[in-house]
Order: structure tokens, then C-alpha cells, then sequence
């Protein structure tokens, strides 16, 4: 499985839940967890989200994501492909 964001092969297109704009990914959810974060690989935290319970966790490469217009921060799950 790979994240087509996180892997440059695509661009997000995702509107602001606030005020409906674009957001810009910030990239991997996950990296924004600890000092280390953006060091470790990201099939780490493909893993991590395997091993949760159904339900528990998103399925998918849980992006940051920020609105340029109102600055509103959020998280938009990708799809990963096979």
C-alpha cells in the first residue's frame, strides 16, 4: 500500500470544512506526533493503523491539512493504493 501524497503523485483537493476554500496538506498526521515523528518510516504508521481495532482508526494516510483563507487546521484521510 502507498499514499499517493506522500509519495508526490498526486496533489490534495479537499475543501475547508469551515469555509469551504482549499486546504494545503502539511503532510503525514503522524509526523506532527513527536520529535522523531518525520524520521521514522511511513510504513511504521501504515502499521500502527493496522493493528488498531475496527472502528478505532481511519482507514488510510491520515493527512494535516490547513486552510489558507481562514487558517482552519484539520485532518483529511487519503486512500492508499495498492
Amino acid at each position: 500500500m502507498l499514499c499517493p501524497l506522500c509519495n508526490g503523485m498526486e496533489n490534495l483537493t479537499f475543501p475547508c470544512p469551515g469555509c469551504g476554500e482549499s486546504v494545503v496538506d502539511e503532510g503525514r498526521a503522524a509526523d506532527w506526533l513527536g520529535p522523531y515523528a518525520p524520521y521514522s518510516p511511513a510504513e511504521q504508521s501504515a502499521a500502527v493503523l493496522d493493528t488498531l481495532p475496527p472502528g478505532a482508526a481511519p482507514t488510510g494516510c491520515p493527512h494535516a491539512v490547513r486552510c489558507s483563507a481562514c487558517g482552519m487546521a484539520s485532518e483529511a484521510v487519503v486512500r492508499m493504493w495498492p
